[in-house]
């Protein structure tokens, strides 16, 4: 968890220069043509920048953590139990919850 939050506090302070930058070139750059544009490009970047960092922290723990909280956050419990209780690795005519052909 502490790795988390130290992942997003860079994210926050790029944030906040992103944000005080937009802003100080938009007062200062006045009506000019390139304001615009340099601002949804930049954001553009710092999206892409976002998406790329997000990513190179994927794994297959991540995965499993993902996974888990998704189904403990879920309102249907019973129901995900039953999935996941009932999921057989292997041959589909072993498994209980995969449909029948009659």
């Amino acid at each position: 968890m502490l790795n988390l939050l130290r992942q997003w506090r860079w994210f926050w302070t790029h944030l906040i220069v992103f944000v005080s930058l937009m802003a100080a070139g938009i007062l200062l750059g006045g009506e000019s043509i390139g304001t615009p544009w340099l601002g949804m490009i930049w954001t553009v970047v710092v999206g892409v920048h976002f998406l790329a960092i997000k990513s190179l922290n994927v794994d297959e723990n991540w995965g499993e953590a993902r996974a888990y909280d998704i189904r403990q956050k879920t309102y249907d419990h019973k129901h995900i139990n039953l999935i996941v209780g009932s999921a057989v690795d292997g041959d589909p005519d072993e498994d209980p919850a995969a449909p029948k052909r009659l």
